[in-house]
C-alpha cells in the first residue's frame, strides 16, 4: 500500500475510534460538571451516569484494542473464547443482543488469533446492520478445509451498508470510518486466501467467512 493510501486508512481508524468513544467520554464529563455545580451530596442518578459511561468507554477501548490492533490480547490457546467474552461485554446493555454459545474444543483448536480478530470485526459489522436493534448470532465451526464462520444479524430493517459491502469485497483502497471493521476483515481474508460471502433477506444479513485452520 502506498503512503498516501496508508495515511487515509489510519485517518479512518482514528475517526472510527473517536466516533465510538466520544459519547461515553462526553457523558462522564457532563456528570462530573453536574457534581461540581451541585454543592451538595452527589445525586445517585449522576453517579450512576458517570459509572455507566466510564464502563462503556473502558469496554469499547478494550474491544477496539483487540479488534483494530494486533490481537495479541487474545489467548493463543483459547482465542475464540476470549473474543466471545469481549463481544459479550461490548454489546452489554445495548440494543443488540449477542447469541454466541461457548465454543467447543474442536472449534478452539481450529481458530487462531487472526481468525478471532476477524470475528470481532464481523460482530461490529453485524451490529451496524441493525439500526433498530436485534440479535447477532455467531457460529465458528471446523471444516475439512479450515474454519467456517457464520454471523447472522437479525432485526427490523437489517441491512448491510454499501461501504461495508465494498470493503468486504476488497474493492476500496481506503475505508470510510464506518467501513473500518469490514476493511480489516477483507484484508485478513485476502492475506489468508480465504473467502467471504454476504447474503441478505428480509430483516436478516448473513456474513460468512472461510479461513485456514489456526489462522
Amino acid at each position: 500500500m502506498d503512503d498516501p493510501r496508508r495515511l487515509e486508512v489510519l485517518e479512518a481508524f482514528a475517526a472510527r475510534i473517536c466516533h465510538d468513544l466520544v459519547g461515553a467520554v462526553g457523558a462522564v464529563s457532563n456528570g462530573v460538571e453536574l457534581l461540581s455545580e451541585g454543592g451538595q451530596s452527589p445525586d445517585p442518578e449522576i453517579l450512576a451516569l458517570i459509572s455507566s459511561s466510564a464502563r462503556t468507554a473502558s469496554r469499547r477501548l478494550q474491544y477496539f484494542r483487540t479488534a483494530f490492533g494486533t490481537g495479541s490480547a487474545l489467548s493463543a490457546v483459547r482465542p475464540l473464547d476470549g473474543a466471545r467474552s469481549l463481544a459479550a461485554s461490548f454489546l452489554e446493555e445495548g440494543k443488540v443482543e449477542l447469541d454466541w454459545p461457548e465454543p467447543g474444543s474442536a472449534a478452539e483448536a481450529a481458530t487462531g488469533r487472526r481468525a478471532a480478530k476477524a470475528i470481532l470485526n464481523l460482530v461490529l459489522v453485524a451490529a451496524d446492520c441493525l439500526p433498530r436493534g436485534g440479535r447477532v448470532s455467531v457460529d465458528a465451526s471446523p471444516v475439512d478445509a479450515g474454519l467456517s464462520i457464520r454471523i447472522h444479524a437479525a432485526g427490523t430493517q437489517a441491512r448491510l451498508a454499501d461501504d461495508h459491502r465494498a470493503a468486504l469485497a476488497g474493492t476500496v483502497g481506503a475505508p470510510t470510518p464506518r467501513g473500518v471493521p469490514s476493511w480489516i476483515v477483507g484484508a485478513l481474508v485476502g492475506d489468508a486466501n480465504g473467502g467471504v460471502d454476504v447474503s441478505q433477506a428480509q430483516d436478516m444479513v448473513v456474513l460468512a467467512l472461510r479461513l485456514p485452520r489456526q489462522y
